[in-house]
């Protein structure tokens, strides 16, 4: 190939001393720390012990058949440590032949709220902490990592200024959200709009990668004697729901009939880790839905929603053979993924396994997916 390989979804364990090293000591008894599981392993404590988070080998299965995947282990000294040491990873892309990686969080995926429900300046701190480090991670390489920053989920003035903050950290190419910018699952078009329109105006992308407000909205602590485990909630029946789209389908829906996309024509929006199969469905059903309903519902699109969703929206794919079948209908837009080091990865043979999804493609379709469209979600001249 005569271009290099963008991976659109990837990810990094956050590093054992991540938030106790990096919050000021205001905060540091109620930031992240690395504790000891009831079930004697490593986990994340947070909010000062009420929850935790196991450490678990399925967010690294790097050198681990799936034969002897567990569910928890003892801890990081029983991972590969490419997973937060960023001059491993960048072994680990070489032993890959992957030349960039595009990078999301583990244990924070789900969003701010798991530092603190009620905390404002904790979970900000955090956040803040969080997007440090992962931008000191990606200058270590900045044209091999492209790091992602996240937002505290209190309102959308905090995410405003945080994402002001970010654009001038170097080693960040985009924001992921997890939740509306107001700060909850459900959209207040009055509330957000400011903050895409603040996207446009810094050309930076909005990324949603599945477990979108993992946890729902700020709700009241479980009992003080309760310690909850979040990671023991994970059954292969959530797995399968979560990376099939199902819970992205309302929050895409969100967007095109919302009007979001139609009110800022600059801004570009990328899902990871659910697929494109079920995209040419989406487009048409939502066409057919939106043409039947639009008058008494009062929809006032100006374009039909899937000529938006063609036109603001990028995906990623692992294996998809269905979704591949019908890539004339958003070649631009869809991109290749690994899910360094999760269990979804193929690492070390992600290009044989790109190999056999592309094989009969003519080049320019390979170069699109493999590369192209990842520098366009980006705002990147890919030449």
């Amino acid at each position: 190939m005569n271009f290099k390989i963008v991976d659109g979804d990837t990810h990094i364990i956050e590093a054992p001393d991540l938030w106790q090293t990096r919050v000021s000591e205001k905060f540091r008894e109620k930031a992240p720390i690395l504790v000891k599981a009831p079930h004697g392993g490593a986990a994340w404590s947070y909010e000062g012990g009420k929850e935790i988070k196991s450490v678990s080998p399925t967010l690294n299965v790097l050198g681990i058949s799936p034969v002897q995947w567990t569910l928890f282990c003892e801890g990081y000294e029983d991972l590969s440590p490419g997973a937060w040491v960023p001059e491993e990873r960048i072994k680990d892309m070489a032993i890959d032949m992957i030349d960039t990686h595009i990078i999301y969080p583990s244990f924070v995926m789900g969003g701010a709220q798991v530092y603190s429900r009620k905390d404002r300046e904790l979970q900000i701190a955090c956040v803040q902490a969080y997007n440090d480090w992962m931008n000191e991670f990606s200058m270590t390489d900045p044209d091999k990592l492209w790091g992602l920053a996240t937002l505290p989920v209190t309102g959308v003035e905090d995410a405003m200024n945080e994402a002001r903050r970010v654009k001038d950290l170097p080693g960040i190419r985009g924001i992921q959200i997890t939740s509306f910018p107001n700060g909850h699952d459900v959209p207040q078009h009055d509330v957000d709009d400011p903050f895409w329109s603040l996207l446009e105006e810094i050309d930076m992308p909005a990324l949603i990668h599945v477990g979108f407000s993992d946890g729902g909205e700020v709700e009241d602590m479980v009992a003080e004697e309760v310690v909850r485990d979040s990671m023991a909630g994970l059954t292969l029946p959530r797995i399968n729901h979560a990376r099939q789209a199902v819970p992205t389908i309302p929050i895409l829906s969100h967007f095109v009939l919302g009007g979001v996309f139609q009110r800022h024509p600059k801004l570009r929006l990328g899902l990871a880790e659910v697929g494109i199969g079920w995209l040419p469905f989406f487009m048409e059903q939502t066409d057919f839905n939106y043409v039947r309903h639009r008058f008494w519902s009062n929809g006032h699109l100006e374009r039909l929603p899937s000529e938006y969703v063609q036109d603001h929206v990028w995906s990623t794919f692992q294996e998809d053979t269905y979704g591949l079948r019908s890539r004339e209908l958003m070649i631009e837009k869809i991109m290749w993924s690994s899910d360094y080091p999760h269990s979804g990865t193929d690492w070390p043979n992600s290009r044989q396994s790109i190999g056999n999804q592309t094989r009969g493609w003519s080049e320019d379709d390979k170069k699109a997916v493999l590369h192209s469209n990842g520098c366009t979600l980006f705002g990147i001249d890919s030449d």
